[in-house]
Order: C-alpha cells, then structure tokens, then sequence
C-alpha cells in the first residue's frame, strides 16, 4: 500500500481523468489515485499562493472559534494595498432562511427584504464572519447574472434579485442557493502573515466543496468539520494523514450552529 508521503505513477491514459484544468504535472497524483478520490466532482490541491476564489483550511495548530475552519477567499489583493475579503463555508446554522429571519433578536437581524426572504424561504444559511452581521451574500453556482461575480470555476457570489427573477420563472431552485450571514476581513497583508505563521493552508477547490452546504438541511449531530476533513484527505500526500490524524472523535464534534 501506499504511504501517505509516495506518488503513485500516473500512466499518461490517466490524466483525462483529473478534474481540475489548472492542476500541474505534480498535483494530478494527488487529485486522480483513488486512496484519497472521494468521488469523481470533488477535487482539490495545495496553492503556493493566495487568490479569489481560493478557500483557506485551518493548520491543526489554529483552535478555538476557528479550529477546522473553511473560509472562501472572495477578494484578495496581492499587492497587499488594500486587504483581503472572505467568508467562512462550512458553519451552517440550524434551520432555513424562514428559520432564521423569524428570530428577532439582534444577531439575527437581516437586512433582505421581504420579497427575497419569501422565495428563499427554504434557502440553506451558514455563519460567514462577524463583519456586517445584518447581511446575507448569496452563494451560488447558477452562474453569473446580473450583480454577481464568478469567484472559482462554478461558484459565484451575489445577484440575489436577479435569482429571485429566475426562480419565480422557475429556472432557477432558490434552494440551491446558500446565503451567507456576515464575513471576514483582514487587513492589508494580515492574511499572508497568518499564512506565513502556519495558521493556513491555502487550497483550489472544486465547487462542490464550496457549496457543500447548499440545499442540505444540517441534522442533530452533524459535524461541519467534516468538510475539513474531507478537502484535506482529497489533497491527498501529506494532507490526507494530519486529515486522519486530527479529525474529531464523535464527542468531541461540533453541532450545527445557532451562532458560533
């Protein structure tokens, strides 16, 4: 068997079958040997440097509220200028965006109007980050209409009027959608210093890790960090044992949220 460390040799046959189109000659063991294959949508792989669209798995030497954390990065400017934007993926909170509007206490006060809450009533909802906990950014993969932008192959963020139009046209399933309540943001060259002090791994993903927790309703006794999990055992090599070797026993997981 092979050790979490060897690199299978890949026949040249086998290439077609890796799914990232941006994946180097190094990277393809990791995303097409089946040991660490999860199924054949879902890839991922380490990136030597941050950009939109990338997610950031937390190092098993970052705890508390961000132990096992997944975070999306939306906007990132590299030259270290402005900061970075991002929101975190896989804390969802209990309930639908019915459930969670009909809560008036303040940290769940929204700023989507009424008609948005009526049509994604059964939208899935997921804790992004304390910034600007008031608003929701739609998450999607329907593809970039008005007021959206494409942040990762398959993945986009916004344009939650326009999905609303096509879902009353019924084109488009609003649960499918996922509205993402606050978000995070580091300041001009924080993230990368937080990179640098191995808080981070940086990984491309395919989209169905990022929009994992669209249209699925979290039960009692769910992990969300299971999603950690699994994006480390699919980039395989020495990702696949920290996965095996941190991952939670069953008392020790997290139940979906209410707030973090």
């Amino acid at each position: 068997p092979l050790g979490p460390m060897d690199k299978p040799k890949i026949p040249k046959s086998s290439l077609a079958a890796c799914k990232d189109p941006f994946a180097t000659v190094e990277e393809i063991p990791a995303l097409v040997e089946p040991r660490i294959q999860i199924d054949s949508k879902r890839w991922a792989h380490q990136l030597p440097n941050i950009e939109p669209g990338c997610v950031l798995v937390a190092t098993e030497r970052l705890g508390g509220q961000f132990k096992q954390t997944v975070m999306l990065v939306v906007d990132h400017d590299p030259t270290g200028k402005i900061g970075s934007t991002g929101m975190v993926i896989n804390r969802p909170l209990q309930g639908t965006l019915a459930d969670v509007s009909k809560d008036n206490s303040p940290e769940f006060r929204s700023h989507l109007n009424k008609g948005l809450k009526m049509i994604f009533n059964d939208a899935r909802v997921a804790y992004g980050g304390p910034v600007m906990p008031d608003d929701y950014t739609v998450l999607h993969g329907w593809g970039e209409v008005q007021d959206s932008k494409k942040v990762a192959p398959g993945v986009f963020v916004g344009g939650s009027t326009e999905l609303a139009y096509e879902a009353c046209q019924s084109k488009f399933n609003p649960k499918e959608a996922l509205f993402v309540k606050g978000h995070e943001v580091f300041a001009p060259n924080q993230l990368q210093h937080e990179i640098n002090s191995g808080v981070w791994y940086i990984a491309s993903v395919s989209a169905d890790f990022i929009l994992r927790y669209a249209n699925e309703i979290p039960k009692e006794g769910d992990d969300p960090n299971e999603l950690w999990y699994e994006i480390l055992m699919a980039m395989g090599g020495r990702f696949d044992q920290i996965a095996r070797d941190y991952a939670q026993r069953p008392e020790q997981q997290q139940k979906p949220q209410k707030l973090p």
